[in-house]
């Protein structure tokens, strides 16, 4: 199973409609079925808000390095070389470069002079379609009989086998390894599972009172 990058979200009704553990509303689509493989697009309302959160953000921040570059010109001792103001843009864009593509920026040159007189910016078409794509991800699977949810679900449980790695291998010691002796070695891994065992069980016992934050947010709290 994997995830690939979201077109925009399909505009007819949804195969199927269903809730997450946390009461989040998520639809699914079955796109195509060709190859031995099954594709299925799967929008979040949550993940959706998130998204768009975070887009308007950097949004903000590229628009206002900008503005601020282009303000600096006509002032004293701030950056008005054109061929530095076009370096600073192109950090500028590389540093925002998951939402610099979807702005058209150039660097006007003052006639006559090595001066920059203008920095414009204009939106491009591409970035309402980016904000069409929000909340939705692409997952595909060999097991073309599944179900759209249950593709969804089965992914879930992946990312959830995955933080459990993380968490094993971060907050709860698994690595790094200082042991040389076998049996050493052995008793650090069995300590390191067994944590977990007890952390997993917490978490359980939580979920079952409708708490479904990961042992990281809970870990932060305790502390």
């Amino acid at each position: 199973m994997d995830r690939k990058k979201a077109p925009p979200v399909p505009t007819e009704a949804p195969d199927q409609a269903f809730e997450t553990a946390k009461g989040v509303q998520v639809r699914a689509w079955k796109l195509s079925e060709k190859e031995g493989a099954l594709r299925v697009y799967v929008h979040s309302e949550a993940r959706q808000a998130t998204d768009e959160q975070i887009l308007q953000t950097k949004c903000h921040q590229f628009e206002a390095a900008l503005e601020h570059l282009h303000e600096g010109l006509p002032v004293p001792r701030r950056l008005k070389n054109f061929s530095k103001v076009e370096r600073k843009v192109g950090r500028l864009q590389e540093k925002y470069r998951s939402v610099a593509h979807l702005y058209e920026v150039k660097v006007k040159q003052k006639e006559g002079t090595h001066l920059a007189e203008l920095v414009t910016l204009r939106v491009r078409a591409s970035h309402q379609k980016r904000t069409q794509t929000t909340g939705g991800y692409v997952l595909g699977t060999s097991h073309t009989t599944w179900s759209a949810e249950k593709v969804a679900r089965t992914y879930w449980r992946l990312t959830e086998i995955e933080a459990t790695f993380r968490v094993m291998k971060s907050d709860l010691g698994l690595r790094p390894i200082y042991h040389s002796k076998d049996k050493r070695i052995e008793g650090h891994l069995f300590i390191a599972v067994l944590a977990y065992h007890v952390s997993h069980l917490i978490r359980i016992k939580l979920k079952a009172n409708h708490i479904h934050e990961s042992w990281d947010s809970l870990r932060f709290r305790l502390n």
